[in-house]
């Protein structure tokens, strides 16, 4: 995680010394990804924007994460150790200053460090580094906020404790029927939503700030669980995956991984650790097609949402200007295929049914793309 800042912060430097002005900054930061999930990485989950940056930029075959939601996120935003950065487990305070539960008060993170540099800084989704107001997304750095302090666990609804902030300004509680404030009449769903505001923010700062360049650091929830998912896009693929099911998908995507280069062919594929899919019976299958039918439209809206940054960038003639990160903070949850706890599905309007499957499996390392247009690497 450190070293992969490093070199983005490398090719930031190469980038303002070729370049005319500094170069705007996009990262973006999945969430409990797995690293084979994105079609540049050998799934067959459609990832058409993430294909297109990876084609485009450097793609990492051996990028390590540390393997913790919040520790992972503190490693990104100060480019120190975890445990340095005061961020050694989750957000609880420990009582000791390497586990206080948030980034400590001394350590500055890449948001502060930026805009000291001129840069317009902006943040959307989840910061989950402290719920403190004293070391909110606005008190490290950044200059806009859309999204919430805390964790997320949910698509369609705001829980409890996870309230949704504007700046350091609370505008939605907990509630089962949250408000999209840009577009009302369009159904909550979190991957849309901090797009909406990413892309409002961005706006904001071509228009008020048109010579500052500008910092995104879009940090979503998805494909977190719990598998919620807009029904257009989870009838895509329902039924790719009954009759293939996993045994074979994981060799597949182990072919392509060894074709792309990611993977050495010598490389043996780890033992299955979970049922074989033929012990299942039709019914069973089919409710199994339906979970991973969920998480693959959860990415699949995801890289659509990433399409729209990456247009927007381009409509406003500063593509050619921008480096883009696409990073994962961790691997898939290790929790059994039929030990969900609590966890739910929902298919866009229909009810929520409780889950009994887990995504495919990936190996222990992460994704990360970086993508640096213009002089930098060549499109």
């Amino acid at each position: 995680m450190n070293s992969i800042l490093l070199l983005f912060l490398a090719l930031l430097a190469v980038s303002t010394l070729t370049a005319k002005k500094q170069p705007d900054i996009v990262v973006i930061m999945a969430d409990d990804a797995g690293y084979s999930d994105f079609g540049c990485y050998g799934g067959e989950i459609e990832t058409p924007a993430l294909d297109k940056l990876a084609a485009n930029g450097l793609r990492f075959s051996q990028f390590y994460n540390t393997g913790r939601c919040c520790p992972s996120r503190a490693a990104l935003l100060t480019g120190v150790y975890q445990h340095q950065a005061g961020m050694g487990h989750m957000s609880r305070d420990r009582g000791i200053p390497s586990y206080s539960g948030t980034i400590l008060p001394d350590v500055p993170t890449l948001a502060e460090r930026l805009r000291k540099g001129g840069y317009r800084t902006m943040m959307t989704g989840k910061w989950h580094l402290g719920t403190d107001p004293k070391q909110s997304p606005i008190a490290r750095g950044f200059d806009r906020f859309y999204g919430t302090r805390n964790f997320i666990d949910s698509y369609f609804t705001v829980l409890r404790n996870c309230q949704v902030y504007l700046d350091d300004k609370e505008v939605l509680p907990a509630t089962k029927t949250p408000v999209n404030h840009l577009h009302p009449d369009r159904e909550w769903y979190t991957t849309d939503v901090f797009t909406d505001y990413a892309l409002h923010f961005m706006d904001e700062s071509f228009e008020k700030h048109p010579d500052k360049p500008l910092f995104l650091y879009v940090a979503h929830n998805a494909p977190h669980f719990p598998l919620h998912a807009r029904e257009e896009d989870t009838k895509k693929y329902r039924g790719r995956f009954k009759d293939v099911g996993w045994d074979k998908l994981r060799r597949e995507r182990c072919k392509r991984m060894v074709k792309l280069g990611l993977i050495d062919k010598k490389w043996a594929l780890s033992p299955l650790d979970v049922p074989k899919w033929e012990t299942y019976n039709e019914k069973m299958r089919d409710e199994l097609d339906f979970k991973m039918s969920l998480y693959s439209a959860m990415i699949d809206r995801m890289d659509q949402n990433i399409g729209r940054i990456v247009e927007k960038l381009k409509s406003a003639g500063r593509l050619e200007n921008t480096l883009i990160l696409f990073l994962v903070d961790n691997g898939v949850p290790g929790t059994g295929v039929h030990d969900w706890r609590g966890l739910f599905a929902k298919n866009g309007r229909n009810p929520e049914t409780p889950v009994r499957c887990a995504s495919n499996i990936a190996p222990m390392n992460s994704p990360a793309i970086i993508s640096a247009t213009g002089s930098i690497v060549s499109v």
